[in-house]
């Protein structure tokens, strides 16, 4: 159910934080190097893998078997032998071996939009998002994920080729990087801060921290300008 929110505070949380594109990046990580025990139990667990509901309990009873036997990293072979002791027929197994055999078949030094692709490739194998129904919120979110990939593309520019962990880094390091903060209708309190309310008319303002190490905010001067030059440029001895 998706309810307006009372009031909209400026800001976000990186791509990375949401478990939605933690599911992607797992899925991406699994078939590309290996994951760690706690990764792997939380892919498992992740309602975004398909056959999710149907599967909640057998898969939990697989990461549980992970955590108890402590497996430090797992590959693709460690992952599928703890689901086999488990159950042997589990239509995860058949979509794991499945979605790495297209992953074997792809050479080793791609640019990177074949990178990004590939990743593509791997999340529809997958079916990600799963077969859930997705909110409001999650809807944007895959928005955001996908402009993002998209504007790793401009890397192609540069005539570098990339092997398949360099480039999940460069996916990951741009995840981390990337804000998000879901788009609602305006609600009537604003929390903003100074570059966000530049301009914008209110009926009522309230302002905080107004005081003179907060605002006007220090300057922060290049360390590579010698300060005789600038005291010589500067209006006031507070603006270095």
């Amino acid at each position: 159910l998706d309810v307006a929110p009372v009031m909209n505070i400026s800001g976000g949380e990186p791509l990375n934080e949401f478990p939605l594109i933690q599911t992607a990046l797992l899925l991406i990580k699994l078939h590309v190097t290996h994951l760690t025990g706690n990764e792997a139990c939380a892919l498992l667990r992740s309602s975004y893998l398909t056959n999710s509901k149907a599967e909640y309990f057998l898969r939990a009873k697989i990461a549980n078997k992970i955590q108890i036997e402590g497996n430090t990293t797992l590959n693709v072979a460690k992952l599928l032998s703890h689901i086999e002791a488990i159950q042997p027929n589990c239509e995860l197994i058949g979509l794991i071996n499945s979605v790495d055999e297209q992953c074997q078949q792809f050479a080793s030094q791609h640019c990177m939009s074949d990178w990004l692709i590939h990743f593509n490739a791997i999340l529809a194998k997958h079916t990600w998002p799963g077969s859930t129904n997705l909110s409001s919120f999650e809807h944007q979110l895959g928005k955001k994920w996908q402009s993002s990939l998209n504007s790793l593309h401009q890397l192609d520019q540069f005539n570098i080729t990339f092997n398949a962990s360099a480039a999940l880094h460069w996916l990951n390091s741009l995840c981390q990087q990337t804000l998000f903060q879901t788009e609602s209708k305006t609600p009537d309190i604003q929390v903003l801060g100074i570059l966000e309310a530049t301009g914008m008319p209110a009926q009522h303002a309230w302002i905080m921290q107004m005081d003179q190490s907060t605002f006007p905010a220090s300057t922060k001067p290049n360390p590579f300008i010698p300060y005789s030059c600038l005291l010589y440029t500067s209006p006031s001895p507070r603006d270095l």
